[in-house]
């Protein structure tokens, strides 16, 4: 059983990425997603109520993949889908396989990091 923790994770994050990205590109920006979009358009160090990551963020989203509310918003998920395969590696050293998957798991299918 244990032998396919692996191979099953890998499969699950792929197809969740794969929803992540069709829901990305069929939904609406709505307003702070907006708002952060036009802040890519006049980088700076700072914004009033934020840093600049989410500018700069955005800003190579949108240079890769165009200004569409999937352009903004591609980078985030793809590199949410990169974190949750570093936790799972991150945890398979540390603990153990079946650790790996239940934090891979956790991590990936959670809303919080759906598209954040």
């Amino acid at each position: 059983m244990d032998r396919r923790l692996a191979p099953t994770f890998w499969v699950v994050l792929a197809l969740v990425t794969v929803v992540k990205l069709f829901f990305i590109a069929t939904t609406m920006v709505v307003d702070d997603e907006a708002h952060y979009f036009a802040w890519s358009r006049h980088l700076d160090f700072g914004y009033i109520d934020n840093g600049p990551f989410v500018a700069f963020l955005i800003r190579a989203s949108t240079a890769l993949f165009g200004a569409s509310s999937f352009g903004i918003r591609a980078l985030t998920v793809l590199l949410s889908a990169a974190l949750a395969a570093y936790t799972f590696s991150t945890f398979r050293r540390t603990f153990n396989l079946r650790a790996a998957f239940i934090a891979g798991m956790l991590f990936s299918t959670t809303l919080l990091f759906f598209g954040s």
